[in-house]
């Protein structure tokens, strides 16, 4: 019962820095997570897990942040195909030189 209580508040937690990049009012950030409650606890229990493995626990600690990255990445690509822009894995780098 407490992983699964934990992974339900600490699995949003993990794309803090997403929603602050967005803008995202607390009402907002309760709506987009709510329709993705199920995804996010699972991606919060399996963190907890491999945090308590003990000699493991730093390297999973990053891999989680690079795995919550990585999903960012996804659900950002598809933002923006439904809103009919580039994803960001298409998008071209344009270095702009003073």
């Amino acid at each position: 019962m407490f992983l699964i209580l934990t992974g339900y508040r600490a699995g949003p937690f993990h794309h803090w820095r997403y929603f602050k990049l967005l803008d995202f009012t607390k009402q907002e950030r309760k709506d987009y997570v709510k329709k993705r409650r199920v995804d996010y606890t699972a991606f919060g229990i399996v963190a907890l897990l491999l945090q308590l493995v003990p000699v493991l626990s730093m390297f999973f600690l990053l891999t989680t942040a690079a795995g919550s990255a990585l999903w960012v990445v996804k659900m950002e690509d598809a933002r923006r195909a439904r809103l009919g822009g580039q994803g960001a894995s298409e998008q071209q780098y344009h270095d702009n030189p003073v």
